[in-house]
């Protein structure tokens, strides 16, 4: 079985890098894009990446766009034409400098601010432009929350905000391929918590940042789906395809999603977060260790439930070593038992709870007999 998966990966490895030589070998591509991500950072430091690509051809969504379309558009999403070793210049305030892309076209912009930017907004516009024709450019927008905040979010995507079914393999491909942003699933209240996150109860705004082990092919759904969903929206951190002759997905989903929250919190020093995700992969583990190595900067870790008992178990363990460490971490059936703990510690109005409420009821929808027997069983057996 191990000679035949290793035969498979070279096979796409092999595919991968003759299409990769014939895109090349072409005198002429489509029309050239720059696809920024949304960025982060502080008074002093701004961070950004983004794509260089060529022949973009990604379609909009539409509610009634058919399964094979949305595969359509998915096989567009990975089937790149990327730029290699683009230049790129990032131009902010009047400030300029150029980076330049990797081999997939990926390039990273790290600008170090010589004046603080006005606290007035907390969007703010970078544009990149091709350095070798400035006529090819867009706008990248970076996050950078005022100095005097509650605390910031940081959440998982994939089953804690949107509908994926991680733990089922079928579910998850029927999911991430045959639907799109405006097909896809929220979980039930969402956006009202994530909006009463966002405020506080000091009146600010509260940064919410998104770390998901999701690649960045598919970022455009991600963003898009927030948006519709009326979730705020946040920078989004994923992660490379990584497709080599060793594996076909890149290894290390733990460390990077443990990587970006240690760099969140290194990056804002006095800063404390609230840590959301559920029990389906590691969030449990990763934001456990996140806790018990910075003592007294998580208020609070929320694990969506999503799984089975067998895994509840594991998860339930991890929660009575988090908890011994002094920070509180609950496993919640829904958001309702979220939100209740965020007001009785005041990190939420206690008016908010009331849409909330009334949010999850609108976003919950019809009762699926199977599913129903699932949780019964489940129940039952004390999970």
């Amino acid at each position: 079985m191990a000679d035949v998966k290793a035969s498979f990966r070279r096979l796409a490895v092999s595919i991968e890098n003759r299409m990769d030589r014939l895109r090349r070998g072409q005198k002429e591509f489509g029309p050239i894009t720059i696809l920024p991500y949304l960025g982060h950072g502080t008074s002093k430091m701004l961070h950004l990446k983004g794509r260089v690509v060529a022949d973009y051809r990604v379609t909009s969504p539409l509610e009634t766009d058919s399964g094979w379309k949305n595969l359509l558009n998915n096989f567009r999403r990975f089937h790149t034409h990327e730029i290699p070793y683009a230049k790129v210049r990032a131009c902010y305030g009047d400030m300029e400098q150029e980076f330049t892309a990797n081999d997939d076209g990926y390039f990273a912009v790290h600008m170090e601010l010589g004046q603080a930017p006005s606290e007035d907004q907390f969007w703010h516009d970078v544009k990149i432009e091709l350095a070798e024709d400035t006529f090819i450019q867009a706008t990248g927008r970076v996050l950078i929350p005022p100095t005097q905040i509650q605390y910031g979010v940081i959440s998982d995507l994939d089953d804690t905000v949107i509908k994926s079914d991680v733990v089922q393999v079928t579910k998850l491909l029927t999911n991430t391929f045959l639907r799109n942003s405006r097909t896809r699933l929220p979980f039930a209240g969402v956006a009202a918590f994530y909006h009463a996150l966002q405020q506080g109860t000091v009146g600010g705004f509260n940064p919410i940042y998104y770390v998901t082990s999701g690649i960045w092919n598919l970022y455009d759904v991600y963003l898009d789906f927030l948006q519709i969903q009326g979730i705020p929206i946040g920078p989004i951190f994923m992660t490379d395809l990584g497709l080599s002759e060793q594996y076909l997905f890149k290894p290390g989903r733990f460390e990077h999603k443990l990587a970006v929250i240690r760099e969140l919190l290194e990056t804002h020093p006095n800063l404390s977060f609230i840590l959301i995700g559920d029990s389906g992969e590691k969030d449990a583990e990763i934001y456990g260790q996140v806790a018990i190595e910075n003592p007294g900067r998580i208020l609070a870790i929320y694990i969506r439930d999503v799984s089975q008992k067998r895994r509840d178990d594991e998860v339930k363990a991890i929660i009575e070593t988090v908890r011994e460490s002094g920070t509180e971490i609950l496993l919640v059936e829904d958001t309702i038992v979220a939100a209740t703990h965020a007001i009785e510690r005041s990190y939420i109005k206690p008016e908010t709870l009331s849409a909330i409420q009334q949010a999850q009821r609108k976003d919950t929808p019809p009762s699926n007999p199977v599913e129903s027997l699932r949780k019964a069983a489940k129940d039952k057996s004390g999970g």
